[in-house]
């Protein structure tokens, strides 16, 4: 339930949307990793690093069965942000690090919590993560401690119980954002405060995507101008760059009218937005997918209001970045999604999503008759109270 902005990237952005390819970077200073994993951990993984539209892999292990432990050799160009992923891509145990060249790591695997659904790691030989991991305690410090107390709370509540109990995902919901406001002033001008100060490493990269969601764009691009040609000429640094610089479609400026949808149903028929539009008084258009924790979470929210107030004006007209036919549907049965539907099943490669700019779900927009833009990114009780005001 970490709240920071890498970790969602981590569990529902990076690992669906990048692919995997086997870039091999060449250094003269080889770098050493060996560790140990905990029982209960899965020993098979991959150690990867974010490039421009890919996680290069920059190594595959397999630990030892007997002592559960690996070692191996690596040759980066430059200090890398990496992520070790550990067991089912489709469930996997994740945790960021950082090494540079040269690096002779040593490093034990355990369970950040007792439900052995996040990693930990303890590494020593790494300066550069030393300066992360303590940064990152003084910076994020008090905010996860919180987090971690409401985790735990979390997982007292059996699994049914929290996709179906509305009020208690209202509640939990709550408490979550006021975790995040107490603290998002503070961490900002830490953030900001550190990157001043530490222009020469890639950390500050990481730690400007960190606020990226309660900052001003023009203030990050500020911050980021003054980083070292180094940094901003880095992988990481030119993925964050880019994020900085893009443009958003004119279209989804609220008052303008957003781009056409025109898309298949998972029967094979032909449904457009502007002809839904034109029917309803709001549409809430929902860009989704089966394997997104969040968009299914949200959905028994979204069912709530859309059979509150669908005799009133109200639909939803849903986008899933699915690439799997049968995973869509059985999402759409399994959730009891009975509004509009449509996908070309090209997943973060889809063109019905690419004209909205969407680049993370669920991505919501709410649009009028005409195909007026009047809201974006509602859920759970920003989306109910809109409705209510809409619909009183």
């Amino acid at each position: 339930m970490k709240h920071k902005l890498i970790s969602l990237l981590l569990l529902f952005i990076l690992i669906p949307f990048y692919s995997f390819s086997q870039t091999k970077q060449k250094s003269n200073t080889p770098t050493f990793i060996e560790g140990t994993f905990e029982e209960g951990l899965p020993m098979k993984g991959i150690i990867v690093s974010p490039s421009d539209g890919n996680l290069d892999t920059l190594a595959i292990f397999n630990a030892d069965a007997k002592d559960r432990s690996m070692k191996l050799e690596m040759n980066i160009s430059e200090p890398q942000y990496c992520l070790m992923i550990l067991g089912d891509i489709e469930k996997p145990l994740v945790k960021e690090f950082f090494i540079s060249p040269g690096d002779k790591i040593k490093f034990t695997a355990s369970a950040d919590n007792a439900n052995n659904d996040r990693l930990d790691l303890n590494i020593d030989g790494s300066a550069l993560n030393e300066e992360y991991s303590q940064a990152n305690k003084r910076i994020f410090g008090a905010q996860e401690e919180e987090f971690s107390v409401f985790s735990a709370k979390i997982h007292t509540y059996e699994r049914q119980e929290l996709e179906t109990n509305l009020d208690l995902q209202k509640s939990l919901q709550a408490e979550q954002m006021a975790i995040v406001n107490k603290h998002k002033e503070q961490i900002n001008k830490d953030v900001l405060l550190f990157v001043q100060n530490n222009k020469k490493s890639i950390v500050s990269v990481i730690f400007l995507t960190n606020i990226s969601a309660n900052t001003e764009k023009e203030v990050l691009k500020k911050s980021y101008a003054g980083l070292s040609e180094e940094v901003k000429n880095s992988k990481i640094g030119l993925i964050v760059s880019q994020s900085l610089n893009k443009q958003g479609p004119e279209g989804l400026m609220e008052g303008n009218i957003v781009p056409a949808i025109v898309g298949e149903n998972p029967k094979g028929e032909t449904i457009s937005l502007m002809e839904i539009a034109s029917k309803h008084k709001l549409v809430l258009i929902d860009f989704w997918a089966s394997w997104c924790g969040p968009c299914r979470r949200e959905n028994p929210h979204v069912v709530k209001l859309y059979n509150q107030y669908k005799d009133k004006g109200f639909t939803v007209f849903g986008v899933s970045l699915d690439n799997k036919q049968e995973a869509w549907e059985e999402a759409i049965k399994k959730d009891q999604l009975d509004w509009y539907h449509v996908s070309d099943l090209l997943g973060w490669k889809s063109k019905l999503s690419a004209p909205y700019g969407v680049s993370g779900i669920p991505a919501t927009f709410v649009i009028d008759s005409n195909g007026v833009l009047i809201a974006k990114n509602l859920r759970g009780k920003e989306l109910e109270d809109f409705l209510k005001e809409k619909f009183k």
